[in-house]
């Protein structure tokens, strides 16, 4: 939704809707390259578990499953590992 605010804002400035597409998928790029770059291989599983596991019980904590937030961050978790 953000995305399409900030087009549309573009597009009143009057720059064309293929160099803000053009504008965008540069910025994906340098996005995704500096997050691969940041990105550590896990080399202990119960560590990499127990981090993924702070990350989704934080993430947890502003939704509504405040009273179930550690099964949630549970299921988030066994999921992702199953992804490998």
């Amino acid at each position: 939704g953000e995305l399409l605010r900030e087009a549309e804002q573009l597009v009143t400035q009057r720059i064309h809707p293929q160099t803000i597409c053009a504008g965008w998928r540069l910025a994906r790029q340098v996005a995704r390259q500096a997050l691969l770059d940041a990105s550590q291989q896990a080399t202990d599983e119960d560590v990499f578990r127990e981090q993924l596991l702070q990350i989704a019980t934080t993430t947890l904590s502003s939704k509504l499953l405040t009273h179930e937030k550690a099964y949630f961050a549970n299921l988030a978790v066994d999921a992702v590992l199953r992804l490998k």
